[in-house]
């Protein structure tokens, strides 16, 4: 009922710009990921975090997309998890 409801607009995937949050304490990787990303041929808006308390603090910026790596110092991906 509640679905018959809803109309879904479709979306030109060239055209939407996804926010993408990047978490990893790697910079190497955090490089890796955002040239892979440029060759997707998608619109991105990528927001870096290097660790769980930076992530936490930008998910004010509601990202689409969280790319977390598990190992982030201290701390590891499932912290951040608890507090989204």
């Amino acid at each position: 009922a509640m679905e018959s409801q809803l109309q879904r607009t479709p979306v030109n995937q060239n055209d939407q710009t996804l926010k993408l949050l990047l978490v990893d304490d790697d910079a190497e990787d955090l490089y890796f990921l955002k040239r892979l990303l440029a060759k997707s041929g998608r619109k991105h808006n990528v927001i870096e975090a290097s660790n769980v308390d930076q992530a936490v603090a930008q998910l004010q910026q509601l990202p689409d997309i969280v790319l977390l790596d598990y190992h982030l110092g201290d701390q590891n991906g499932f912290d951040f998890l608890g507090h989204m």
